[in-house]
């Protein structure tokens, strides 16, 4: 069988529009002027993308990355094509990261980037599904559930892909994570993260910073 090139591991490539909340997020280059892919985003709002705060912060700290150095780029399918029709780019001028981020354990690693002008969504930019505070969701209720990572992830040659790409993987338990690497995924589990991907390692350790939400069908919406 013929090994694909260039795709997230274990996963599978997708069409532009398939993902339409999922965001670029870019960081200014530090020997240039021009922007550089640095981590996968999603939208959840016309002014707001949540990123990971490790990827709006300095390596191994939480001294953020001044705002005018990230930029967001939306309905993006191809990164080495910079004239695709339904992209847009969004200059980033605040960045709200969780107060309790530690970058050692990556516990609370979530960030919120606010855009200048409001996005207009269209069938290649919209928002994603958020579940509402009160329907009682719980880290367990997800256990076993199949998720779908969205990303320009690690490839199966570790480099950036190039196009969006996307791998289904079960979520499991604390517990069976843990007795499958404890020395890795101790240092990372914590009450409100949970854990995905195959024992086999079909699917390889996703690298963090450059994918993006893990999405659930549930009826018929992620």
């Amino acid at each position: 069988m013929v090994k694909r090139k260039g795709l997230v591991k274990g996963g599978y490539s997708t069409q532009p529009g398939d993902w339409p909340w999922h965001a670029a997020l870019y960081h200014r280059g530090i020997n240039s002027a021009g922007f550089e892919y640095a981590c996968g985003g999603s939208i959840v709002h016309r002014y707001l993308v949540v990123t990971a705060a490790h990827c709006v912060t300095l390596a191994t700290s939480r001294r953020k990355i001044p705002a005018d150095n990230m930029q967001l780029r939306l309905g993006r399918f191809n990164l080495m094509n910079n004239e695709e029709e339904y992209a847009e780019e969004f200059n980033v001028i605040e960045t709200i990261m969780h107060e309790g981020y530690r970058p050692t354990t990556f516990e609370n690693d979530i960030a919120i980037l606010r855009v200048e002008i409001p996005m207009i969504f269209n069938d290649y930019i919209q928002p994603v599904c958020l579940w509402k505070r009160d329907e009682g969701v719980v880290l367990p209720w997800v256990y076993n559930h199949y998720g779908t990572v969205v990303g320009w992830g690690l490839s199966e040659d570790n480099t950036i892909g190039t196009t969006l790409n996307e791998a289904r993987m079960p979520v499991v338990d604390s517990w069976t994570c843990l007795a499958s690497d404890r020395a890795f995924f101790g240092k990372f589990l914590q009450s409100k993260a949970f854990c995905a991907g195959y024992k086999n390692e079909i699917i390889d350790r996703v690298t963090l910073t450059h994918v993006g939400q893990v999405g659930m069908l549930e009826l018929n919406r992620y």
